[in-house]
Parts: structure tokens; sequence; C-alpha cells
């Protein structure tokens, strides 16, 4: 059958349509909910092995803040004005694309063409499937150790969004036998380069810094 595993999911979410008038969007809910009634939805996905549209897993989601337990967005998603309204200078994420691209306004924008976003595979995403077996070890954070901070005085993020706690959960830097730090984890999986390609504004800094710099987990922040 057709899949509708947002059908299952404890909170119907419907943040994508949000810039739609009130008709509109009751409209479109309505027609959402026929679907669902009509037995053409199935059970939730619970997927141990469940990825993103981006190669992003339930470990990354639930562990970097990404999404909430009730299947909303969480601190640490990259949040721009284009797809929510209401957004503080702190909440939105200035990144290189600028406020007319982010992570979309639900966590439905990175469903895989399995079917199903975060919501509907990850138990700290509201979903209602067992609790996830986290799979990779976070990177250690030193005591006394502050991550860099956003111009806008928020959490820093990368050029691209990514925060620190993005880039501890998800493995992206590895310590180096010699000391130093580079791409690992879930970054080299998705083969995104260098670290310093996505360096990013931070508060107390002149000139754009990485993660090596900006991150605690990566041997950079501040004591």
């Amino acid at each position: 059958p057709v899949r509708f595993p947002s059908c299952q999911s404890k909170h119907f979410r419907m943040e994508g349509f949000a810039r739609l008038g009130s008709n509109m969007l009751r409209l479109l809910r309505l027609m959402a909910l026929a679907t669902c009634a009509s037995g053409f939805a199935t059970v939730p996905l619970c997927d141990p092995d469940w990825y993103d549209k981006a190669h992003f897993d339930c470990q990354m989601y639930e562990q970097a803040g990404w999404c909430k337990s009730d299947g909303t967005l969480g601190e640490g998603w990259c949040k721009t004005s284009y797809y929510l309204d209401g957004l503080t200078s702190l909440e939105t994420c200035h990144h290189i694309k600028g406020d007319t691209w982010g992570w979309y306004g639900s966590l439905d924008g990175f469903t895989t063409k399995k079917g199903g976003s975060a919501a509907d595979a990850c138990a700290g995403c509201g979903s209602e499937c067992p609790p996830t077996t986290y799979k990779r070890t976070p990177n250690a954070l030193p005591a006394d150790c502050v991550d860099a901070i956003a111009p806008s005085g928020g959490v820093w993020r990368d050029s691209y969004g990514y925060t620190c706690a993005s880039y501890q959960y998800g493995n992206f830097c590895v310590q180096t036998a010699s000391g130093g730090w580079e791409q690992g984890g879930l970054w080299k999986e998705n083969g995104y380069g260098e670290l310093s390609d996505y360096a990013w504004h931070a508060q107390g800094y002149a000139a754009k810094i990485d993660g090596t710099v900006a991150c605690c987990a990566c041997g950079g922040g501040v004591y």
C-alpha cells in the first residue's frame, strides 16, 4: 500500500504549510486526514537503520536537538524566516545562503523516498517506536570548555547551519594520531569535503572560523 507515515505520529504536523491561509490549511488537513482514514496508512516506521534524505539518522536528530519529543523542530534545526514566521534573531539560522534557504519548516521536509520523516521513525522525535539505540560514541567535551557563539549571541553554526552539537553527535570531526582534527563520522560518509570549507562568523573573531576552532568537541572552543 501507499505509505503516509505522518498519519500514525502522535501529532499531525502541518508546520510546512504555515504560510498558507487558514482556510487552505484546514482544507489540506482535512484532505490528509481523509487519506489516513481511507486505510492506505500503515504502521509507524521503526527501522533502526532509518536515515533521512540527507543520510542523517535518529541519533543525530535526537542528540543534536534537531527535533523535540512532540515531533516539532528543536533548537538545533536550521530555522529561517523563509519557512517560519516570528523567529527572533537568536532563533534564526544565519548561514551562507541567506534567509531564503533553510532546513524546511518541518521535519517532513527531509522525508525519505521509502517514506517517513524523523517524526515517524525516531522515538525522541514523536514516533511511537521503541527508544533509539545509538550507534556512535559522541566526541568527548573537555572540562571548562565553552563553544563559540554566533554574532547574534545564539549558538554558533557553520556556513550550512550545523551547530557544535551536530559536530559532536555526528562525529563530524575526529582527532588524528598527531593530535590535529579532520573530517570524520557522518561528515566524511556524506562527502562534505574539508571542515574549513564550512567556516562561518562567530562573536569575537574577525575572520570566519570552522568547527575545529568553534567547537569544544573538535578541539576548539573557549576556556
